[in-house]
């Protein structure tokens, strides 16, 4: 838009209005009715070719002003988009993770079994079970600070596409 009105500046004016004898800068003419119309009317005409030089300026800066507003948009876009990347990248890589996590967690499960078995039938320190038992829960553990990472991830995910501020 600004681009539109600098360009159109190059272009003469004729604007009409109450007070046509008092567009000129010698207050001898302002009542002269001929002589100051004249000065209105050919300074009105005249203005784009006396002022190119500052009409030129003007167009280039707006060119540059719409420039940098496209330059930022697609800075926008293109960070919005690495946002976006990022957060599929990382839940992918979290749901892997959380699915050899609950891997581990099962086959721990069959250990504290097993070690419980072998404790009953006279093989096995209660010791091992407990130890069997406290792996099992830091698994878990693990397992659901996992889950956390992959509901943090989730709600950024849905802040990034732009679903508002999910707090």
């Amino acid at each position: 838009a600004d681009v539109a009105a600098a360009r159109a500046a190059f272009y003469p004016s004729l604007n009409f209005n109450a007070t046509p004898g008092l567009h000129t800068f010698r207050s001898s003419v302002w009542f002269q009715f001929p002589i100051s119309l004249a000065y209105w009317f050919g300074g009105s005409l005249a203005t784009p070719l006396l002022q190119r030089n500052a009409l030129k300026a003007e167009l280039s800066a707006a060119r540059t002003k719409e420039s940098i507003s496209i330059l930022k948009y697609e800075s926008t876009i293109i960070k919005a988009i690495g946002e976006v990347q990022l957060f599929l990248d990382t839940r992918a890589m979290v749901a892997n993770s959380f699915s050899l996590k609950n891997e581990e967690v099962n086959a721990l499960n069959s250990g504290l079994s097993a070690s419980r078995d072998l404790f009953i039938a006279g093989m096995a320190t209660y010791l091992e079970v407990i130890t069997a038992q406290k792996s099992v829960l830091e698994a878990q553990l693990d397992l659901a600070d996992i889950n956390l990472l992959q509901t943090k991830n989730e709600l950024n995910l849905y802040r990034s596409l732009g679903f508002g501020n999910l707090r």
